[in-house]
């Protein structure tokens, strides 16, 4: 067995360029995402709080019109659509800079965060797409493992463009960023999905949202997705303005959360993979839980006891991270139909996508009336949803199972496409 192999690194000759594409992604972006608000402050010259809003409604736009997008996977191939994408947004960002109207920067934005939640779409599909069930926790362990390097790099990298030229230096963040656009789009165009299914008439009209149990887990995801984020968006806020903490504390946090996820995504999910990944996802759910308990207490104690205090509970919230990252994608995968993996990978990219958008504004006001009870509830909060993801245990683990074996009984290779559906559709004539 290899280094690679033990280190949890996925099979196939095309997962080394899958990574490559997923990193240059996120470095890309990673240059970009953190100095957004600053860069459309400097570019439209309007108020923060005005370019704030603006950004929100963006995003809120984006989320709505992922279930549409999702259908086009389905449609036209998850690679095809995953190129299109991010094509698109290569355009926009090489554009940014000669954008200096209100009104531009809202359209524009709302093409990239529509076009940010398609790419989550496509690239899962295109996983399906490229190796069997039991092969797929390794290669969305890349994809997150890719994400946080390529986020953490590219925020370095583009700290360092402002530091050297902050004049001009906000146009070359957003002129590089279309730079890897371009370049990741370059790297997914060889991969050609060999397994898609093809769409019956009759199973049209039914859909993801009318699949309850479905449903009951895209919910689940987007409620782990928004307290996932209380790290990130909420504990910056608590250590600098509640805590008066240092800032060095919040790069401490940030950095040990992303060392161990590019260190240990991989070699965590090899171990998980096999195990009931209803049961794994309640764990990595009670991580959470035990990390606000932790949150709970800092506010007694100061100097080295916060600062341990702080990387113990960071490091139980990344055990959580690193096992319900990738198996809540193990799941919506699993239970969406192969001839409409898009849409419902695009219903649930829509409850990811409104956490995302509510987090910033549920954290923000929590810890305005009570840190403690922010913390304790979102405790209360990620002990509810562990308990749900048990309760579902026994039905999602019996569908998940019974799809398994239909894939394994079809085992008949079809390429990704319209074409290809249409070869499929003549073959049985």
């Amino acid at each position: 067995m290899t280094i690679a192999s033990r280190m949890g690194f996925p099979r196939g000759r095309h997962a080394a360029r899958y990574g490559v594409a997923g990193l240059v992604n996120a470095t890309g972006t990673g240059l970009f995402y953190p100095f957004a608000l600053l860069f459309f402050h400097h570019q439209v010259e309007a108020p923060m709080v005005q370019i704030g809003a603006c950004y929100t409604v963006a995003m809120g736009l984006g989320v709505a019109g992922v279930t549409r997008t999702g259908r086009l996977v389905d449609r036209f191939g998850a690679r095809n659509v995953l190129v299109t994408d991010t094509l698109i947004r290569a355009a926009v960002f090489a554009a940014y800079p000669f954008v200096h109207h209100l009104a531009a920067f809202v359209a524009l934005a709302t093409v990239v965060s529509l076009a940010e939640r398609t790419d989550q779409v496509a690239s899962q599909a295109l996983v399906a797409g490229l190796v069997p069930d039991n092969e797929r926790p390794g290669w969305f362990a890349l994809s997150r493992m890719t994400l946080n390097a390529g986020m953490g790099g590219g925020a370095l990298i583009g700290g360092l463009l402002l530091a050297s030229s902050p004049g001009g230096g906000y146009h070359w963040l957003a002129w590089a960023n279309a730079v890897s656009f371009v370049l990741a789009a370059a790297l997914y165009l060889p991969l050609r999905p060999v397994r898609a299914a093809v769409v019956q008439a009759a199973e049209r009209t039914t859909g993801a949202w009318r699949d309850g149990l479905f449903l009951k887990i895209a919910v689940l995801s987007g409620l782990l997705y928004l307290v996932g984020l209380a790290v990130e968006v909420g504990l910056p806020v608590y250590l600098i303005q509640y805590l008066h903490e240092p800032a060095w504390t919040v790069s401490l946090v940030f950095a040990v959360n992303t060392g161990l996820i590019v260190l240990f995504q991989l070699p965590v999910t090899e171990r998980t993979r096999r195990r009931p990944a209803m049961r794994m996802l309640a764990c990595g759910t009670a991580g959470y839980a035990l990390t606000f308990l932790v949150f709970l207490t800092t506010h007694r104690v100061e100097g080295t006891v916060l600062v341990v205090s702080l990387v113990l509970a960071v490091c139980l919230f990344t055990v959580g991270e690193l096992i319900t990252s990738v198996t809540s994608m193990v799941i919506v995968n699993g239970l969406a139909p192969d001839d409409r993996r898009g849409s419902y990978i695009g219903v649930g990219q829509f409850f990811v996508g409104l956490g995302t958008t509510a987090a910033p504004l549920l954290f923000t006001v929590g810890l305005a009336l009570s840190p403690g009870g922010l913390w304790l509830g979102l405790a209360l909060l990620s002990a509810g949803i562990a308990a749900a993801v048990l309760r579902l245990r026994v039905p999602v683990t019996a569908r998940l199972a019974a799809a398994a074996t239909a894939v394994t009984s079809r085992a008949e290779p079809i390429s990704d496409g319209p074409g290809a559906r249409r070869r499929a559709r003549g073959s049985r004539r």
